[in-house]
């Protein structure tokens, strides 16, 4: 079900109401196995094999949305990281300025990196960006209710 979809059978008024605050969406998220698309679609569905048994994320994290078709990846919530492994994924670093992704080469272990490209020269933390991609999407967020 995407956002108009739900907006349209739930003739939902309330120009101030956003989706954060929106009781369904976040019943909907609290369901396990219930993931959101995270390529921008506003769709969810639930992740479960053919005999509705909950997939485990860490096994299948993989998983096509029914709206979009685009791919996401549920256990880092993003949209899938094609050409990487999760654990290739992990590894990598992208910067959020100049998005190019690279290996840091760590001496110590820090979540603060520099961007190593010249032009660029971004700082910032890895678990600050990580727990921000695993919240809804913030075009979701910021988005109202019509």
């Amino acid at each position: 079900m995407t956002y108009a979809d739900y907006t349209r059978v739930t003739n939902i008024t309330n120009g101030r109401a956003g989706v954060a605050n929106d009781p369904t969406r976040r019943a909907l998220a609290e369901i396990p196995g219930f993931q959101w698309c995270r390529n921008g679609c506003g769709s969810g569905q639930m992740h479960v094999d053919n005999d509705n048994n909950i997939i485990d994320i860490n096994l299948y994290p993989q998983m096509e949305c029914v709206n979009c078709e685009k791919m996401t990846c549920c256990k880092h919530k993003v949209p899938w990281h094609y050409g990487q492994t999760c654990e290739e994924y992990e590894k990598n670093v992208q910067c959020p300025k100049c998005k190019i992704a690279y290996t840091p080469v760590l001496a110590y272990k820090c979540n603060y990196y520099t961007c190593p490209i010249i032009s660029c020269q971004e700082r910032f933390c890895r678990v600050k960006m990580w727990k921000k991609a695993n919240r809804l999407p913030r075009m979701l967020l910021s988005r109202r209710m019509v």
